[in-house]
């Protein structure tokens, strides 16, 4: 048994550059994910003398790990969601897991605090 596939003649090219679309898609999702973080993190961090951001796609467990071993980085900050309980165990949790497998010291931040340090900073 064989199948025989054909292709409307009018869509081949649009078929053929749909690589290089998908390649400008995630490209320009990667440089617009940059600038928000650096927006995000600039009040916290602009007074430190290096830090680095870096926008990567895949697991993000396994993408901050291996982040970390290879830019030799000295402190890992991470937002947590704040779950507990059950709901950690079902979701999982990317900030537990990077703590216990990382090799530099990993500081976990709760969203209550974010929030206090906010409003600690706008009513300055």
């Amino acid at each position: 048994m064989s199948s025989l596939t054909e292709a409307d003649p009018a869509l081949i090219e649009m078929y053929q550059n749909e690589p290089a679309k998908r390649a400008k898609v995630l490209r320009r999702t990667v440089e617009h994910s940059e600038v928000l973080l650096k927006q995000f993190c600039h009040p916290w961090v602009e007074k430190l003398p290096k830090v680095r951001y870096l926008v990567a796609s895949g697991n993000p467990f396994e993408q901050i790990l291996d982040a970390a071993e290879d830019q030799r980085i000295d402190l890992i900050v991470l937002a947590t969601h704040g779950r507990t309980g059950v709901r950690r165990l079902l979701i999982g949790n990317v900030a537990e897991k990077v703590v216990r497998h990382a090799t530099s010291p990993v500081l976990t931040v709760k969203p209550r605090a974010v929030s206090r340090r906010s409003r600690a900073t706008g009513a300055s």
